[in-house]
């Protein structure tokens, strides 16, 4: 499972908010859904923002881990 751990984040980062700006990538398939998860990953480092796993490692990010990010916001 993924975390985010905000380092004094100008303003709150939000799953809706990533999904936002990185959704047109993710609806081209597969390699999509790679462009998608450096965006998300350039995007949150922008912020301060840490994607850590659940042992404390920085993340490196796995399609399997972001499957709901992928999922329309309703």
């Amino acid at each position: 499972m993924l975390r985010v751990l905000a380092r004094a984040a100008p303003r709150p980062v939000s799953r809706e908010n990533l999904f936002a700006a990185c959704w047109g990538d993710a609806e081209r398939g597969w390699s999509g859904v790679e462009r998608l998860l450096c965006r998300v990953r350039r995007k949150l480092a922008a912020r301060g923002v840490t994607l850590r796993n659940d042992w404390g490692r920085d993340w490196w990010i796995d399609k399997a881990d972001v499957a709901g990010l992928l999922e329309r916001p309703q």
